[in-house]
């Protein structure tokens, strides 16, 4: 049923189109594929119509009804197209005899083209079998041209090399009478004449004998670089080029042995000749040096002698012409030891002969560590000098030399020579890293630092040894060489910048601590936090005995460990110390911090950027701490303050007040704990102490629970002058940080920069670029926080303002009712004594801390908010008195208000009692005969008068008016009350 039903929907479909059972398309379609034999499938064409259920006889009943269709069709054509046919029949008759006439002479001609064309190959390929053996002959030409050539040179450079320049010249010339030598006899006996032994013909001697050489080692060069193509050609391992060998040619009959012998010979000439150059020049070399040594050592005792005479020795013109022919004898050297990649020889010469004994003489243990002993490594700095001054004694003018030989040779040829990082870096590093490895890695930030900066400026000496047109090459090459990189990648800089972190920050945490001990204005934190910069030997000693007495205390340890002095001479030393903090004077235009907690802050800041704290590797970390540095402070802020800053909500004050008196312990236990250790300073055991991000310092648990400060609440500020000290000072603060500390942080960030970039111009600005828009950046979040601090700051003062304005104004309001019910004084002519009064907090504020206050208005006006994000607080700025005046007189007003309804229901209650008790009533509610005023009216009149004062008040302090609107409507109902009451 199924097949039935699907062979009616095939057929439906099908004869909707054709009468068939199958499509006229399927033949069509394989119409143009017929001359393949794939074109059309008789098999796939059946079991196509098959599957939808036809029988076979079916299909071939429609396969005949089909052929039988198409026939009548051909049939048609036919008989409509049939004088067609005949025409072209008639047309074509006599084309068979025509086509056979003109095959004849066709078939004649390909056999002619056939035999000329054998004829052509056979002589073609004679031609390339000649000229292949032309080709075979030209390179054996070649081949021994070449050879020819290489043993010409091999045979002049050993003529030059085995002359002897100390014989007579006639023997000179008996001995190489080759004509190529003519004009270096010709030089030599020129030479000759005169006295041969003063000391400008020996400079010119030498001189003429380094350029043979010289010219040898070029020679010599050369061949080994024929001999090198040679052989490549003769192995195959080279593709010919022009004036080359051909390989094929030549690899297609091998590398004969004669050829290989002769190769053989050649090369064994050619590596002999390359040793005697070795000797020649290291021999010429020495004997210069030696000469130039005892020359620099009679230049010197010539100058002890005049600085003991007073008089200064001059150079002869005759010394100078000789000095140029010696430094023209070693640029030739140099140039040969360069042209056979042997730089080596004249490096290894100049340090075994100046450097090295330098080296010996002056880095020993004893002078390396200097004064202050084992470890110190204080001398280092004079070791390295000495070194540097025996090389400018001895090998100044080389070194010029040496760098202009480099100058011309390849970029990226490590063969050449280098005085200066071969012959004086490489073993004076080498000493260090094998001898003094304890620099590296020291304990002691201070003396890690100073050893660093030794050695950069060691560096610095280095490239200040050649003229001022080579250091810029020098300074390249300190920068990019491998073994300078090797040596810097010793430095343990990750341990000494934790150790930098933990000095500053534990001085940044005693200044939290004794700001919550003793107040953030108080006297007593400005003398303990400004002693811990003193900096005294008995301080330190002081502060070390006392700590160790606190650690036997007990529980008060942490106590009297952040009272005692901590030691500052880790970091920098005590004239440096003072200097800072002249500049953090000047730079704040001699204004001090009032809070000694700011300057605490200002003062590592600054540290962080000396140059015996801020390595250049550590630039970027020195920078987030000194963020870091700034978040603690603020954190310190808000839990002190008790209010929200940009980075701390009000949810979290109570566990950043927590967090913080853990972060004080934490600190303290820990130092605590290294004293104990006795080992002060020295161990990275209180890296983990410091808290260097607030985040730490939320998570922070105390490292020795037994050491408990004595603190468990951290007071908050409660009056306004201290928050407006605290404002004054960030105000400071952020002037400070935005117009000097940025931009001596980013000429620092920039200095770096410039002595480790490379010198490309463009990328050196693009990189300056980028490093001023990332300060800009950083400090641009840093600054906002500030600002949006001091205003919330300001708000909170201007709240404890309102406070103490609006302190006893209820009950004072209250009372003038009790002054004038029933006392039957006399009405009043002027205002309450309260009302004088009411302003005075703000008053005085404006009158002790008017400069900052006009300092805050300057600072968050319009013109210096335009930030978005800022536009607020110039709206703080300018409206902060409006506030204050908009809240007191509100509450004012609500009490006025509550008065005159408490006078109302009173009036109320006399009038209820009139009625019973007249008499009673009438001396309650009617006045004297002298005053002839009911005590309401005495009321209304006070609270007039009272009005009227407040009034004035406001407009001292140049309010906007506005603001008394509801005041003056309440004293006009007041006056109807009155005039209602009198009535009565």
């Amino acid at each position: 049923q199924r097949a039935a039903k699907h062979k009616v929907i095939f057929f439906e479909t099908v004869f909707m189109s054709s009468p068939y059972i199958f499509e006229e398309s399927d033949f069509e379609e394989n119409a143009s594929k017929s001359s393949s034999p794939e074109g059309f499938h008789p098999s796939a064409f059946v079991s196509k119509y098959r599957r939808v259920g036809f029988s076979l006889e079916e299909l071939r009943e429609q396969l005949q009804a089909y052929g039988a269709n198409l026939k009548q069709q051909l049939f048609v054509i036919i008989n409509r197209d049939y004088k067609d046919f005949i025409t072209i029949a008639t047309s074509l008759d006599g084309v068979d005899t025509r086509i056979d006439y003109l095959r004849k002479p066709l078939n004649d001609l390909r056999v002619d083209l056939c035999s000329l064309h054998d004829g052509m190959v056979s002589s073609l390929q004679s031609i390339q079998d000649k000229l292949s053996t032309h080709q075979e002959v030209a390179q054996k030409k070649k081949l021994v041209e070449t050879f020819l050539d290489i043993a010409n040179k091999i045979q002049s450079a050993q003529c030059i090399l085995s002359t002897d320049y100390d014989a007579p010249p006639a023997l000179q010339r008996s001995t190489n009478d080759n004509k190529v030598h003519s004009k270096r006899e010709l030089l030599i006996r020129t030479m000759g004449k005169g006295d041969s032994t003063s000391t400008r013909q020996i400079a010119n001697k030498t001189s003429f004998i380094c350029s043979e050489i010289e010219r040898a080692a070029f020679e010599v060069s050369s061949a080994e670089i024929s001999l090198t193509t040679v052989l490549n050609l003769l192995n195959g391992q080279q593709n010919s080029s022009s004036g080359n060998l051909s390989r094929d040619a030549i690899s297609r009959g091998g590398m004969k042995r004669s050829e290989k012998q002769l190769h053989q010979s050649l090369e064994s000439q050619a590596a002999s000749l390359t040793k005697l150059l070795v000797q020649k020049v290291a021999a010429k070399l020495a004997s210069i040096l030696a000469t130039e040594e005892m020359a620099a050592q009679r230049r010197r005792s010539a100058v002890e002698a005049g600085e003991q005479s007073g008089s200064t020795a001059s150079v002869p013109p005759s010394q100078s012409a000789e000095k140029r022919q010696v430094l023209k004898a070693v640029g030739h050297c140099l140039r040969a030891c360069n042209t056979i990649k042997r730089g080596d020889i004249a490096e290894k010469i100049l340090s075994e002969a100046v450097v090295e004994p330098c080296i010996r003489a002056n880095m020993t243990a004893a002078k390396v560590d200097g004064k202050y002993g084992r470890g110190s490594y204080s001398g280092l700095e004079t070791v390295l000098q000495s070194i540097i001054s025996g090389v400018k004694l001895f090998l100044l003018p080389f070194l010029d030399v040496g760098e202009a030989v480099l100058a011309c040779s390849p970029v990226d040829d490590d063969s050449s020579v280098d005085f200066i990082l071969k012959s004086i870096w490489a073993p004076v590093s080498t000493v260090l890293l094998t001898k003094y490895q304890g620099m590296f890695s020291i304990g002691i930030p201070s003396v890690l630092s100073s050893c660093y900066n030794t050695i950069e400026r060691f560096l610095i000496s280095l490239q200040e040894l050649v003229s001022e047109e080579w250091r810029e090459a020098v300074g390249r090459r300190l920068r990019n060489h491998s073994s300078v990189r090797e040596f810097q990648s010793k430095w343990k800089l990750d341990i000494y910048f934790q150790l930098r972190c933990n000095e500053l920050m534990s001085r940044l945490e005693k200044g939290c601590y004794i700001s919550v001990k003793h107040g953030l204005t108080s006297a007593t934190a400005a003398s303990s936090l400004g002693a811990m910069y003193l900096n005294k030997q008995d301080d330190k000693d002081t502060a070390s005995s006392a700590t160790k007495k606190a650690v036997a205390g007990g529980e008060s340890a942490a106590v009297q460990y952040l009272n005692t002095h901590l030691p500052n001479s880790v970091t920098i030393s005590v004239t440096e110390c003072d200097r800072i903090k002249s500049q953090l004077m000047s730079d704040c235009d001699g204004v001090e911090f009032q809070c000694p907690l700011f300057t605490v802050v200002a003062m590592e800041m600054m540290i962080c950027i000396h140059k015996d704290v801020l390595l250049p590797p550590l630039g970027s970390k020195f920078v987030a701490f000194v963020l870091r540095m700034l978040l603690r402070t603020e954190a310190q802020l808000a839990a002190m303050c008790n209010v929200p800053t940009p980075s701390f909500t009000k949810l979290g004050i109570d566990q950043l007040k927590h967090a913080t008196l853990q972060s004080l312990n934490k600190t303290a236990a820990s130092v605590i704990g290294v004293l104990n250790a006795n080992t002060p300073m020295k161990s990275s055991a209180a890296v983990d102490s410091t808290t260097t991000s607030v985040e730490k310092d939320l998570n922070a648990v105390p490292a020795n629970p037994a050491v408990v400060s004595t603190l468990t609440s951290i007071p908050t500020i409660q009056t306004a002058d201290e928050y407006v000290l605290i404002i004054q000072d960030l105000l400071l603060l952020e002037n400070w940080i935005t117009t000097k500390y940025q931009i001596c942080l980013t000429e620092e960030l920039l200095s770096i920069h410039s002595k480790n970039s490379d010198l490309d111009v463009e990328n050196s600005l693009n990189s300056i670029a980028d490093i001023k828009n990332a300060m800009s950046n950083c400090f641009a979040t840093n600054r906002f926080n500030l600002r949006a601090t001091t205003v919330t700051l300001w708000l909170k003062m201007t709240q404890i303002i309102m406070t103490e304005c609006k302190r006893g104004l209820v009950s004072a309001v209250k009372a003038i009712a009790g002054k004038f019910r029933m006392t039957n004084k006399p009405p009043p002519d002027t205002a309450s004594a309260f009302i004088e009064p009411i302003f005075n907090p703000l008053k005085k504020l404006l009158n002790s801390h008017g400069k900052v206050v006009n300092a805050f208005q300057s600072a968050f006006s319009l013109t210096h908010c335009q930030a978005a994000n800022e536009k607020d607080f110039a709206s703080t700025a300018a409206n902060w008195q409006t506030t204050i005046v908009e809240d007191v007189t509100s509450h004012y007003l609500e009490q006025a208000k509550a008065l005159m309804e408490t006078v109302k229901q009173m009036d109320s209650a006399l009038m209820r009692r009139s009625k019973i008790r007249p008499n009673a009533a009438s001396s309650s509610t009617t006045g004297t005969a002298s005053n002839n005023l009911s005590d309401s009216e005495k009321i209304y009149l006070q609270v007039t008068l009272d009005i009227d004062a407040y009034g004035r008040e406001v407009e001292q302090l140049g309010v906007d008016s506005s603001l008394l609107k509801e005041l003056r409507e309440l004293k006009n109902d007041i006056a109807t009350q009155m005039a209602a009451a009198h009535q009565n």
